[in-house]
């Protein structure tokens, strides 16, 4: 069976980041330790263990420049991504 797959979508929130992003920019979680970004969706990082994304997106949120949003992934094929953004 196929598993569901998780990424987190960062809405900026911290107008001096040091990543020069602006405010209300959204990027995606890349590499999993929370450290790096990516503009593009279908280069986001995903994982099947929600419970391991929850833990990363905590801690970047606690790190004060992002709300962190956990998305489900509904289609992965190749290299396009579709996500439920409900």
């Amino acid at each position: 069976m196929f598993k569901n797959l998780y990424l987190i979508s960062l809405e900026c929130i911290d107008e001096g980041n040091s990543f020069g992003l602006n405010i209300g920019d959204v990027v995606y979680a890349a590499g999993w330790d929370g450290s790096d970004f990516v503009r593009d969706i279908n280069n986001a990082s995903l994982s099947a263990d929600i419970e391991y994304v929850k833990y990363v997106a905590k801690r970047i949120y606690n790190e004060g420049d992002f709300i962190p949003t956990i998305k489900e992934v509904v289609r992965s094929i190749g290299n396009s991504v579709k996500v439920n953004f409900d």
